[in-house]
C-alpha cells in the first residue's frame, strides 16, 4: 500500500512539473514572437 501511495504520488508531482515546463516553454514562445 504504502509503495503504491508513493509512486502515486510521483506520478502527481511528475505531471505539475511537466505542465509547468511546457507553460514556462510555451509562454517563451509567445513572447518571442511578439519581438
Amino acid at each position: 500500500m504504502q509503495i503504491n501511495t508513493i509512486f502515486v504520488v510521483l506520478q502527481i508531482l511528475k505531471n505539475k512539473i511537466l505542465t509547468l515546463y511546457y507553460n514556462m516553454i510555451y509562454n517563451y514562445k509567445l513572447s518571442e514572437d511578439d519581438t
